[in-house]
């Protein structure tokens, strides 16, 4: 999972530069949906 929080943190970076648009954003919300999806399953499993 580390390289999913680089990911987010490194588009953020972009975000903070204005380099935004509508695809980075769906990524970020999609990629982000996802990890937490995961992260509950493995609390769930414990």
């Amino acid at each position: 999972m580390e390289k999913g929080k680089l990911y987010i943190i490194k588009t953020f970076e972009f975000t903070r530069k204005g380099i935004f648009n509508e695809e980075c954003s769906h990524l970020i919300k999609d990629f982000y949906f996802q990890y937490i999806l995961s992260r509950t399953q493995k609390l769930r499993d414990l």
